[in-house]
């Protein structure tokens, strides 16, 4: 399945590699403030998706209200 990303493998690996550790970061800090393994792995791909769909967001909008959003949505959730 392709999301429109483009088929270069190259990059599309070296992006994957990023968000994965990036990812692994995330949980790893979930799971030292008390997170179990499961739920500290889904917070952060949730934080990641969050962030991300900000990053858009913002851009098509041209401010910056959607991270002010998402800062205190994510904080309810995690905390």
């Amino acid at each position: 399945m392709s999301l429109g990303a483009g088929d270069e493998d190259t990059l599309k690996s070296s992006a994957n590699e990023v968000f994965k550790n990036w990812q692994h970061a995330l949980a790893r800090a979930f799971e030292r403030s008390g997170a179990k393994r499961k739920d500290a792995v889904d917070f952060a791909a949730v934080c990641l998706a969050s962030v991300e769909g900000a990053m858009i967001l913002g851009r098509a909008s041209g401010s910056d209200e959607v991270f002010n959003a998402l800062s205190r949505q994510l904080e309810k959730i995690v905390g």
